[in-house]
């Protein structure tokens, strides 16, 4: 049933579809074959909460139909109706898992909007074992929701959330069972925004009847109040209007008309009022910038570099990286003409949808909504900086202004940056069909600081080990801070924010310790950051973490530096089988977060690694045996892409023991039988010739 893509035209078009509240007359007297009639033409025409109530009805008749049941399902998930679509995704998976493989990755994407991280990492990581012949774009979507996932339980923070922000849902003067969306500051004490303000909607007859327009609103003692139609030549009498944007100078107004086409793909253009003398002229269509066969919707403004306004919009056109991309063009304004329409690039855009961007004018930040980056809901609020084809790395703004559900249209108060409007379907909001069906306008405050100091200090690792095992009574660096060898001193940290899907970093500064080793720097709070350290004689050290959860102010993230030695060091926790040499996925997951991290920080390097056994069983049978468990670290760093060259095993059996495999009166010594069943590696040269490998003394 390829219904999703009409559907979500329509709501990035205006926001969500109208909630049809009315029940339909008749619908429990008709027989299975008539319900169904009605709900497969229901859709067709775009009706689809006519089309719901068409198929619940039938599905209580027929239980036993499974496509229509997964048809139904669909139509939960596309109008956002997160808690039956979880529901009846299971029991459709349950029933028929052959059949319906994705019900499976839909019951966990709907746990995730449900804020039910655990639970759908879980069931997703249990679709990618049951599932595994999938196309790539599920396989795409797949590890695209499970850093999603790992993402809000980074960033989420629920108990510091309402000391950052401030989160209002606007009152019902504003907020309506229909669509409200795309507010606009247009003054300190004045916003617009686009609404269907209506009782009543023809059920089967969505795309006729009210029509969406401009309103006004103003602020009073802090509360915001609907004040009627918005003045000026913008609402139209045939069409419906939205997404409004200023350009920087405040002389042009853009907004999209949408013609009503019933059970036809909706298409939207972009249209210009130009200001002379404070009047607003009427409006015309942009003839550069419109596709007659492609949508065109959701215009911002921003200026170039050289003070050049440029605007962005949504659109599906051809040339796209995936469903919905952004686009721009650049305005001349001596030529009164817009350059060639391009697409903003991969950078920002992805084989996802991203929509209802917005320009702060202060800082000229973009900010864009977007399921096709890791999101902790649906859509995301996402921010970057740059200009036209050239961004930065996009950066979640986090939690709560995004929250397990969808957020649109961020906008930042031009004339208090601590303050601005977002448009979501979160719980808290008028909910007519589903807790999470409907798109309201929300305010949000900067109520508390965004900030927090990470404080550190770099040390060197054998050193304090030393120390440690001569005095006890040391528990950690802070204990022997006047040792001159353990503070390494003017050494650079540099720390860059983990973005995206965790592959991308974006550099926040390089910094120096002082003469105590240590070092401080301001980082945002509820991020993820990676802080890296160089330096010759030592193991590059990169440490990820998050500054979430702190009480305080101060978040602290001491760096030890592991000396480069040509003596083995041994990697603790890999086990093998009795007797045998392959690795459990335990071993694996060790090599995963040991060695393999070396060699991937450490890009040079050339490593052997070295297998040991005690002493049981015969000398030659343990040599073949530590050789084997040897080789087979190799490969499995090999299989993940570790170059063969820098690489090489050696079995030494029982003949370097560390430990005492029998105490001294004959008995055994387990504990020593265990030390001496180990791995480690040495570093033996380096891949790149002219770089010396320079061990510390």
């Amino acid at each position: 049933m390829n219904i999703k893509k009409n559907i979500l035209l329509v709501c990035i078009l205006f926001a969500q579809v109208a909630m049809y509240s009315q029940t339909i007359e008749g619908i429990t007297e008709m027989k299975p074959s008539q319900l169904l009639g009605f709900a497969k033409n229901a859709v067709k025409i775009g009706d689809t909460y006519s089309a719901i109530e068409f198929y619940k009805q039938y599905i209580t008749l027929k239980s036993d139909d499974h496509e229509s049941a997964y048809a139904l399902a669909e139509l939960y998930r596309i109008t956002r109706d997160y808690e039956h679509a979880q529901d009846l995704y299971l029991k459709i998976y349950e029933s028929n898992s052959e059949l319906y493989p994705l019900a499976l990755f839909y019951y966990a994407q709907m746990l995730k909007f449900n804020g039910n991280y655990n639970d759908a990492i879980a069931e997703f990581q249990r679709f990618k074992k049951e599932q595994r012949k999938v196309d790539i774009e599920i396989k795409n979507k797949l590890k695209n929701e499970l850093a999603g996932c790992k993402l809000a339980q980074d960033i989420i923070d629920l108990e510091n959330a309402d000391k950052l922000y401030e989160i209002k849902h606007l009152n019902t003067s504003i907020n309506s069972a229909h669509v409200d969306f795309a507010p606009l500051q247009i003054a300190k004490e004045k916003m617009i925004y686009a609404s269907l303000k209506s009782d009543t909607i023809p059920v089967h007859k969505p795309n006729e009847g009210p029509l969406r327009k401009f309103y006004a609103a103003f602020r009073d003692e802090g509360e915001w109040y609907h004040a009627g139609e918005h003045i000026g030549p913008f609402n139209r009498s045939t069409a419906h209007v939205g997404n409004g944007a200023l350009s920087p100078e405040g002389s042009r107004f853009y907004f999209t008309v949408c013609e009503p086409k019933l059970g036809k793909k909706p298409i939207c253009d972009i249209w210009v009022s130009e200001n002379e003398k404070g009047n607003w002229m009427e409006p015309y269509r942009l003839e550069e910038i419109n596709d007659p066969e492609f949508t065109t919707t959701q215009p911002a403004v921003g200026k170039t570099s050289k003070e050049r306004e440029v605007l962005y919009f949504i659109s599906d056109r051809e040339g796209g990286k995936g469903g919905l991309d952004i686009w721009f063009s650049v305005y001349d304004r001596k030529k009164a003409r817009y350059s060639r329409v391009r697409n903003a690039g991969s950078k920002i855009n992805t084989k996802g949808d991203e929509m209802t961007p917005f320009v702060d004018v202060n800082t000229n930040t973009l900010y864009f909504s977007s399921d096709g980056w890791p999101s902790i809901g649906g859509l995301d609020v996402f921010k970057t900086d740059g200009e036209e084809t050239r961004w930065l790395p996009p950066i979640n703004v986090g939690f709560p202004l995004n929250s397990s559900a969808d957020e649109l249209y961020f906008t930042v108060n031009p004339y208090n940056a601590k303050e601005g409007f977002v448009v979501s379907n979160r719980k808290g909001g008028i909910a007519l069909k589903s807790p999470t069906c409907c798109d309201d306008i929300y305010s949000y405050k900067q109520t508390g600081s965004k900030n927090v100091t990470l404080l550190g200090k770099v040390y060197d690792v054998d050193y304090v080990e030393k120390i440690l095992a001569m005095d006890e009574s040391v528990k950690d660096i802070e204990g022997s801070i006047e040792n001159e060898r353990l503070l390494i001193s003017n050494q650079t940290v540099t720390v860059y924010e983990v973005a995206g899907d965790g592959e991308e970093r974006i550099l926040i500064k390089e910094l120096k310790t002082d003469s105590k080793g240590e070092f401080s720097l301001e980082l945002e709070r509820n991020k993820r950051y990676e802080a890296v350290v160089i330096r010759k004689g030592y193991f590059s050290k990169y440490h990820e973490f998050v500054t979430k959860s702190i009480k305080g102010d101060e978040i602290t993230q001491h760096l030890g530096l592991l000396i480069l030695t040509k003596d083995p060091i041994v990697v603790k926790n890999i086990y093998y089988p009795f007797n045998e040499s392959y690795l459990t996925d335990e071993a694996k997951e060790t090599i995963d977060t040991s060695l393999y991290k070396i060699l991937i920080q450490n890009p040079s390097i050339i490593i052997e690694i070295l297998s040991h056994t005690d002493s049981k069983g015969q000398d030659d049978y343990n040599l073949r045996l530590s050789q084997a468990r040897a080789e087979s670290v190799v490969k499995y760093l090999i299989e993940k892409g570790i170059d063969k060259k820098r690489l090489s095993s050696k079995g030494y059996g029982e003949t370097k023991p560390i430990a005492r495999n029998e105490n001294t009166d004959g008995s055994d010594n387990p504990d020593g039988r265990a030390m001496n069943r180990r791995t480690e590696f040495r570093v033996t040269g380096s891949l790149d010739k002219e770089t010396e490998i320079i061990y510390s003394k």
